[in-house]
């Protein structure tokens, strides 16, 4: 029995270190960039069936394996919510607030959000996933931010939204096939800030990869600000954020932390995936004068995401 139990737990730890090594090649196909989305929980569980090698059987192999667990960790610190910024504001400087949320299209808890945005007071908002079922919300919200963009998808489910009370210049807006991108431009303090909703697909086995290479001539056209955010559907240390980014020469925000996880039943008898142990698909990305000053996830309001709220300054 206690040799069936090694021989189980050795081919665990194995299987863990493949599924590690696997995330790495995401460039050879977008399966492996979708398992690249598990590495941090590949990593915490090697480290455990490490200590647990460690106590019930012998030292050396568990340390290999522990050091394994080890890079597969700093490999995602981006995606960890460890992230300080030195970006403090000045005296006299404005600091905005960017709200970012899939609202999932059937939420329960509509009124929720909205009152959430309300004590917020954010400056911008992007929203993902906007339906048919939003739409006495948003014209609420309308009343509050006059300026807006709108990317739909397809029928009444899926689109996304830019709403905002600061000057939007609407000269060269865009829209992504299936609201995968929606670009707009704010006029900040004088300046012209690229905005951008991002609400991308799983690398596999959905078309994540292709929307990007569909998108990079658009992101290589940003101006020379630029704040985007939203959901990628990939994790913040995959090929596919990198890949976005890349092609827009932008920074990927780091510090977000965990923001998704699948939900089982229906309504408010919804059972959510403890939010710490989700993954960190919910991303941003700055550069100029976009200055971040902080970002975090606020508590879970009926989707399957979390909001992001980001401040930030515009500075030289």
């Amino acid at each position: 029995m206690i040799s069936l139990l090694r021989t189980a737990l050795l081919l665990a730890l194995l299987g863990l270190t493949a599924g590690i090594a696997a995330g790495f090649f995401g460039f050879v196909h977008p399966l492996f960039d979708t398992i690249a989305n598990f590495r941090l929980h590949f990593s915490v569980a090697l480290l455990i069936g490490a200590a647990v090698w460690s106590f019930r059987c012998s030292k050396a192999p568990s340390l290999v394996f522990a050091l394994i667990g080890f890079g597969g960790l700093f490999a995602c610190a981006p995606g960890l919510p460890l992230s300080g910024y030195a970006n403090l504001p000045s005296g006299g400087e404005r600091v905005y607030r960017l709200f970012a949320m899939n609202l999932l299209w059937n939420n329960p808890t509509p009124e929720r959000v909205f009152n959430t945005i309300e004590a917020n007071d954010p400056d911008i908002l992007y929203l993902t996933e906007v339906s048919a079922g939003w739409r006495d919300v948003l014209a609420r919200l309308r009343q509050r931010y006059p300026n807006s963009f709108h990317c739909a998808e397809w029928q009444t489910v899926g689109g996304s939204v830019i709403l905002t009370r600061l000057e939007m210049d609407k000269k060269g807006e865009f829209c992504g096939d299936y609201a995968s991108l929606g670009l707009t431009t704010l006029v900040i303090e004088g300046r012209r800030i690229s905005a951008g909703v991002v609400h991308l697909r799983w690398p596999w086995p959905a078309s994540g990869p292709r929307q990007i290479a569909t998108l990079k001539p658009r992101l290589g056209r940003l101006g020379a600000d630029a704040l985007l955010a939203g959901d990628f559907n990939s994790a913040t240390w995959t090929k596919s954020v990198r890949d976005f980014a890349g092609s827009g020469r932008l920074n990927v925000v780091s510090g977000i932390g965990p923001t998704w996880g699948p939900t089982l039943g229906p309504g408010n008898q919804r059972i959510y995936w403890p939010p710490k142990f989700g993954l960190p698909i919910d991303n941003a990305m700055v550069k100029g004068a976009v200055k971040v000053v902080s970002v975090h996830t606020l508590s879970r309001m009926g989707s399957d995401h979390l909001p992001i709220l980001l401040e930030f300054v515009v500075r030289d």
